[in-house]
């Protein structure tokens, strides 16, 4: 009789489904809130230029 493979339940599945939200979780929401608040600043102000101006920059984006 054939017996479906133990790594193949829905419980595993699930937690595999966890695991990946997760990280991907960890990884793709402070990029999403890195991009807003860098989209918020060119509201307001012009791309930076120089150096000098994408270290004020940036700060600010990482200062919201």
């Amino acid at each position: 009789m054939w017996k479906p493979p133990i790594y193949n339940s829905p419980y595993l599945d699930w937690k595999r489904g966890l695991y990946s939200m997760g990280i991907a979780s960890v990884i793709m929401e402070p990029t999403f809130h890195f991009v807003n608040h860098v989209k918020i600043m060119n509201y307001f102000y012009e791309w930076p230029k120089t150096r000098v101006e994408y270290n004020i920059f940036f700060k600010e984006v990482f200062r919201m």
